[in-house]
């Protein structure tokens, strides 16, 4: 009776490794089979200088191979609107298949918190490959991040995450991953951690990877330099041609630092983005300045006072 107990223990372990294993094995399948897939992609991207950044844990499985041993169900990209039908055409080449719901998508907004499939997916075949989070550049740096959804009267709307420029720089501007000899531009994990963004298991495993003073910068300039707001859509942003050839879509190392050194917007252009906004934020070259400003005219007001005392004395006295 006891061999038989431990036999069946022994299958149960066997079991249970095999499980494990198989899991493992899964995961490693998907997981590989999405850098297949993302090397052919990323190649044509960064050939038609398509404004994106990745995200989410398929950036963290490209920078920490072997730790990262979780599925994961799909590409996460956040992607510049004007570039979506070129990104169309590099998909359809590629023989991906894009649905564009953003006019008519079923995501819902409960609390802030958005429920649903994106609203532009790819699939490969009938699997889920990539999802795009929509977002606009404006000319200063601004980034409006977009997630569409459907309000309780069905009509099409956008929950607009602004960021000023500064901010933007942070999140969406500073982080790469070299990636067979590209480096790919990559969304904030602090920004993800501090939002909790994505799925458990990817947040408890970039909790002990992020930069904590990085964090803590992107924590304070949120207070000031964020807004959300829900509108309502009736139409999508024009769609654009770049000329791959100005530098701003090169992405080589010398045009990033010809670009970083040309376009430090001021402080000044910050500041009008978030009086648009209703933000609270101070100026403090502009408040130095008016000190200086109040220091020189109560200098003069007292000169002049002493002046008129001494002609007041003197008349008194001769």
């Amino acid at each position: 009776m006891v061999d038989e107990l431990l036999d069946i223990d022994e299958d149960e372990s066997i079991k249970e490794n095999n499980s494990i294993e198989e899991l493992t094995d899964s995961s490693t399948s998907r997981n590989e089979f999405l850098t297949s897939r993302f090397h052919e992609l990323i190649e044509m991207l960064q050939k038609e200088g398509i404004d994106y950044q990745l995200m989410g844990p398929f950036s963290a499985y490209l920078k920490f191979h072997d730790d990262f041993q979780y599925t994961i169900p799909s590409i996460q990209i956040h992607l510049n609107e004007k570039d979506i039908e070129r990104f169309k055409n590099i998909c359809q080449n590629l023989s991906l298949e894009v649905r564009d719901q953003r006019l008519s998508s079923l995501k819902t907004i409960k609390d802030g918190i958005s429920l649903g499939e994106e609203a532009v997916t790819v699939y490969d075949d009938a699997h889920l490959f990539i999802d795009v989070f929509c977002f606009e550049r404006l000319a200063d740096g601004t980034i409006i991040s977009k997630d569409y959804y459907h309000d309780d009267d069905n009509n099409p709307r956008a929950k607009e995450s602004i960021f000023s420029s500064k901010l933007a720089k942070e999140i969406f501007g500073r982080d790469t991953i070299s990636f067979f000899g590209y480096m790919i531009p990559v969304v904030s994990w602090e920004y993800l951690f501090i939002m909790k963004e994505g799925n458990p298991l990817f947040l408890n495993f970039i909790e002990s990877k992020i930069d904590q003073r990085k964090t803590s910068i992107i924590r304070n300039l949120m207070k000031t330099d964020k807004v959300v707001q829900y509108v309502l859509v009736s139409d999508l942003p024009e769609t654009s041609q770049i000329n791959s050839n100005l530098i701003e879509n090169d992405n080589t190392k010398i045009s990033q630092m010809l670009l970083d050194s040309t376009r430090e917007f001021s402080e000044t252009e910050n500041l009008e983005f978030l009086k648009t906004k209703q933000l609270r934020k101070i100026d403090e070259n502009y408040e130095k300045g008016a000190i200086t400003r109040y220091a020189v005219i109560s200098v003069l007001l007292s000169i002049l006072v002493l002046i008129f005392i001494v002609l007041i004395l003197t008349k008194i006295f001769l």
